[in-house]
């Protein structure tokens, strides 16, 4: 699994397919670290890549419908607005 430390590598080295491909391994062990998932795409917005944070969004999305984390896809839901104002 992608470590905490490999996604803001990274994204700094403006590696998005690499962030893509942690990005599934990471939602696919471990879907409801919902804050280590926040984070990575506030780093992405952040960074200027609102589209392929949404796009992710939504990868974690199917991934907490599919495995029933009910609980955790509330947290992210309702995190989503400080999700969506870290790209502002």
């Amino acid at each position: 699994m992608a470590d905490a430390t490999s996604f803001p590598r990274l994204i700094a080295e403006a590696a998005w397919s690499a962030v893509d491909d942690a990005w599934v391994e990471a939602v696919a062990e471990a879907p409801g670290e919902i804050e280590r998932h926040a984070e990575v795409l506030r780093q992405l917005a952040a960074a200027g890549r609102e589209r392929q944070a949404a796009e992710l969004l939504q990868v974690l999305d199917e991934q907490l419908v599919e495995t029933g984390l009910w609980e955790a896809r509330l947290a992210l839901l309702r995190d989503l607005d400080r999700l969506l104002a870290a790209g502002e």
